[in-house]
């Protein structure tokens, strides 16, 4: 696969980007695909031979990740593949650091349970009427 990376992040989205600093934790994972894939294999690791495995998502039905808990500051390195180990990116590594701003975000199952099933959801909450 091609290492050239375009600037714009509409032409080249992969994030984060190599060797970069993401300003928060954890970092948001994408990538373009290069055909029509519709499954897509994620590995985030400690190490740049993919070996001390930290993220493992073999059955993503998007080129995008966002893992719901922080990383502790450190260098990591991730790759994705799709279509079954057809396409292959490049290994890109990546820093946190103590000072990205922690943001954990729930798995949508998660943020749907919270939600009140009375209405109005969005504005007050029940015991705020």
């Amino acid at each position: 696969m091609e290492s050239h990376r375009h600037p714009h992040p509409h032409k080249d989205p992969r994030q984060p980007r190599n060797k970069s600093k993401p300003e928060t934790n954890p970092p948001v994972f994408a990538w373009k695909p290069v055909g029509k894939e519709k499954s897509f294999h994620l590995i985030v690791a400690r190490d740049p031979d993919l070996t001390d495995v930290f993220i493992d998502e073999p059955d993503l039905t998007e080129p995008l990740f966002l893992p719901e808990t922080k990383l502790k500051p450190g260098t990591y390195f991730w790759r994705w593949t799709s279509g079954g180990e057809k396409s292959r990116s490049e290994i890109f590594s990546f820093e946190i650091t103590s000072d990205a701003v922690e943001l954990e975000v729930h798995s949508v199952d998660e943020w749907l349970k919270r939600f009140p099933s009375e209405h109005p959801r969005i504005y007050i909450r029940p015991e705020e009427l």
